[in-house]
């Protein structure tokens, strides 16, 4: 899960997009203590937004 996001600015293309981290910032690198809450809140969004249960469904999820 990614611990943080930052903005990249291109300025040729004269776009932007969201790049993630991995604890590279983080004091000590410390991987964040709620990621899987979040995973919890991310598959759910997903299966609410796509009506897709398979991945939920699946025994190793």
């Amino acid at each position: 899960m990614p611990t943080s996001f930052k903005v990249h600015h291109d300025a040729v293309r004269n776009a932007e997009t969201l790049v993630s981290g991995f604890s590279e910032a983080a004091i000590g690198r410390v991987a964040r203590a709620d990621s899987g809450f979040w995973w919890i809140i991310l598959l759910r969004a997903y299966t609410k937004s796509t009506r897709d249960s398979s991945l939920v469904d699946r025994p190793e999820c």
